[in-house]
């Protein structure tokens, strides 16, 4: 008995000190999204404009932190909105509009530096990669397209057209102001720069134009969160 009571002690003290550096939160905001690549940068409309701007969008998700003291790690999972406007302005004058909107669901798994332990606000910056795998593609709200080829009517989807996942780099910093001994606010902001192709269509070899001219298109999204960060331990 006295040693399972030494074990149990033991396992609690072990929680309490791990639970030490242990906080966990939610976070929300609006994202200013892009995209940049060979299959978007080249294109003009008859104005000689470029055809792709920034739209907004939305996410929001939550964090586990474990603080090494300065040092943290932090692990996100968010439901990410990117994507952009599209705008082609003809000879005649007459303007095209179009917005597409690429739903993921995100992994950043961040290195953080913390400063200010003891004030009222801490400031930190943070650093380190994210996976994103692709829930949905929306052109103009709609999910598919349909259309007759020889009489017989095709129907694909959007999000066959790109590739399941994103993969990139986050660069951000932001500041938390307790309001509790183990309650804070946080306000962030962070870009995510998206790394890799993701556009996935297949181009005939005699097609007379790349992959790349197609395919390459890669995301960029700069975003401002707000939210609660709550400390276990304190």
């Amino acid at each position: 008995m006295k040693k399972l009571l030494l074990f149990a002690l033991a396992v609690c003290f072990g929680f309490y000190v791990s639970a030490q550096g242990f906080s966990f939160g939610a976070k929300f905001g609006p994202g200013f999204s892009n995209v940049r690549g060979e299959a978007i940068d080249d294109v003009k409309d008859a104005q000689n404009n470029k055809t792709n701007y920034t739209m907004v969008v939305p996410h929001f998700g939550a964090f586990a932190n474990y603080s090494f003291g300065l040092i943290s790690a932090q692990l996100e999972m968010n439901l990410a909105q990117k994507g952009y406007k599209s705008k082609f302005t003809h000879q005649d004058g007459h303007v095209e509009e179009a917005k597409a909107q690429f739903t993921y669901l995100e992994i950043p798994i961040l290195a953080k530096v913390t400063f200010g332990e003891d004030w009222p606000v801490q400031v930190f910056g943070e650093l380190g990669p994210f996976v994103g795998m692709l829930m949905g593609v929306k052109y103009d709200g709609k999910s598919e397209q349909s259309y007759e080829i020889n009489g017989v009517r095709v129907t694909e989807k959007y999000k066959d057209y790109y590739k399941g996942m994103d993969l990139g780099v986050a660069v951000g910093a932001g500041a938390i102001f307790m309001i509790l001994d183990n309650l804070g606010i946080i306000g962030n902001f962070r870009y995510n720069l998206g790394l890799t192709q993701i556009g996935d269509h297949s181009v005939p070899a005699n097609a007379g134009y790349t992959s790349d001219q197609v395919n390459d298109i890669k995301t960029g999204v700069f975003n401002f969160d707000v939210g609660a960060v709550f400390y276990l331990g304190k």
